[in-house]
């Protein structure tokens, strides 16, 4: 096809790129697999970033035309004969492929038989990134091992769901809404969403604010000849009724506004990953803060608690304490306030388990570009340049630094710190230092940089690429071959590198014998 020849093109060109899969289930039910590369295009107004969806592939079908087995299993190794069958089809360098970003699964990620170490037989270089979209939420979602935050979630979810299934339902809290938060607040409310932590933000943010209006509604609910709605309505009402779902809301709602900014910036197109670990290390850096202040962090969630627990007309207790719990956190003196109580039970807790899990999980990624990350201006200008740190990058890469000698890239790095050192704004991102960065004054470090430019992020695009998908193939369009959806799938991706009519009237007429001939020769 046209377009993906395109795409190799730029991507052999490049040098440097890495790649990123996901799979999913279409309306047909066959099983899909989206190829995505990241590298550096060069532009009139200089280097960008690109994250091209490349490939389609039913993995199935694939699997079935080499393989007479009765069960088809989609192990690694069968996953990773997919992945490496269409790269080397596409003719893509993977001596030069520097990176691959799956999600978490054990067939994708595993290093001995996953996808990720079988593609690393191939291309040594292709170190496996865990997809940090994927890592964050896996982080959050353990806010849910505190009881009172889980329980608090799940409560809000049966009210949620149970509020907006049904025309007569959405019209009363719509009426509920205008009369205790008037027109200024007039947004529906949103199902809490289990894999996309924006959205299981936003769910949490707006019920916290209709929560009058929630109250009032499943009261006049409750009072319905409709016996089926009263009664669910009233079990509701009693559930949001209660301290503890209170707590547990407010907590969860104040984790969530933290971690909203990273995870929206995660699925930026094109994200730098040194960027992201910036804004991944402040993340932390919050949470601790609210860790050592939590008896100042957790008065003013207790404000907003009791500020509901008035409109709501709650009194807010703590629950009976016995001498020995074994299900239930049970921190403290029997003679702490109520505030004292969900405190060290709760709120400690839920920030501890996203702590610990952040620090594990963005380990490795810290790790992988320690070295490379001291090329980026502003931490040259912040903290130095350490050769020691860089050398491993140089023994890694030297493959790809045609011909730079170690000596050489040390004196480099010391002329690019002093360069940077004497300049007041310094880039603060790969892309941005690769800008600023002759290939002809330095050569090993635009090499390094150009790495260091496509290390991949998240599967963010090729989640956008499943969008375009359950779009393309609707139902009516189930029975569509793999070929065709593949092509305009692609073609609503990249409209910017759609071919002309000549070339594609060149095509067809090349693509098999015909009576009448197509080319005509001026």
């Amino acid at each position: 096809m046209l377009v993906q020849e395109e795409i190799v093109k730029k991507v052999n060109k490049s040098g440097m790129w890495t790649i990123m899969a996901d799979e999913t289930t279409d309306m047909a039910n066959r099983e899909q697999m989206v190829l995505v590369v990241r590298y550096v295009d060069a532009t009139d107004d200089g280097f960008v970033i690109r994250e091209d969806p490349i490939a389609l592939m039913d993995v199935m079908t694939t699997l079935r035309q080499s393989s007479d087995a009765t069960e088809i299993k989609l192990s690694g190794a069968n996953l990773a004969k997919v992945l490496v069958g269409k790269v080397e089809n596409l003719r893509l360098d993977m001596s030069k492929l520097v990176g691959q970003c799956y999600d978490g699964a054990a067939s994708m990620s595993s290093e001995k038989v996953g996808v990720a170490a079988c593609v690393k037989e191939k291309a040594p270089l292709a170190d496996y990134f865990h997809c940090a979209v994927h890592a964050v939420n896996l982080s959050t979602s353990l806010i849910r091992k505190v009881a009172v935050v889980r329980n608090g979630l799940d409560a809000m979810e049966a009210a949620i769901t149970f509020l907006t299934d049904g025309a007569k339902r959405g019209d009363l809290i719509q009426a509920m809404r205008k009369e205790a938060l008037g027109d200024a607040c007039q947004q529906k409310l949103v199902k809490l969403c289990h894999t996309r932590f924006v959205e299981r933000h936003l769910a949490v943010q707006r019920f916290c604010e209709q929560l009058p209006a929630i109250n009032r509604a499943l009261e006049a609910m409750a009072t319905w000849d409709d016996s089926r709605s009263s009664s669910k309505a009233t079990l509701v009402l009693n559930t949001i009724s209660k301290t503890e779902f209170l707590v547990g809301v407010f907590i969860a709602e104040r984790l969530a506004g933290i971690l909203k900014p990273l995870a929206a910036s995660l699925q930026e197109q094109g994200a730098d990953l040194m960027k992201a670990l910036d804004l991944i290390d402040a993340v932390k850096h919050v949470i601790k803060e609210q860790r050592q202040s939590s008896e100042e962090q957790f008065t003013s969630v207790m404000e907003r608690v009791e500020s509901a627990a008035q409109e709501l007309h709650v009194e807010l207790k703590k629950p009976r304490l016995v001498s020995r719990s074994a299900h239930r956190g049970n921190t403290g003196d029997d003679d702490d306030s109520v505030t004292e109580y969900y405190r060290l039970n709760a709120f400690i807790p839920a920030l501890d388990y996203v702590l610990q899990d952040l620090e594990l999980r963005f380990g490795k990624h810290v790790n992988l570009v320690a070295g490379l990350g001291v090329l980026i201006p502003r931490r040259l200008a912040r903290s130095g340049a350490e050769w020691k740190l860089l050398q491993p990058a140089h023994a890694k890469l030297q493959q790809l630094l045609e011909g730079v000698t170690e000596s050489q890239l040390e004196a480099e790095l010391r002329v690019w710190e002093a360069m940077w050192k004497s300049r007041p704004e310094a880039p603060g991102t790969a892309i941005g230092a690769l800008n600023e960065c002759p290939v002809t004054v330095f050569p090993g470090i635009h090499a390094l940089l150009r790495v260091l430019a496509v290390l991949p992020v998240s599967t963010a695009e090729a989640e956008r690429t499943f969008s375009k998908v359950t779009r393309t193939l609707t139902a009516l369009r189930a029975s569509m071959r793999e070929e065709r959806l593949e092509a305009l799938v692609l073609i609503q991706t990249h409209r910017d590198l759609l071919p002309d009519y000549g070339k594609v009237v060149d095509r067809f007429a090349a693509a098999g014998s015909r009576r009448l001939n197509f080319l005509l020769r001026l």
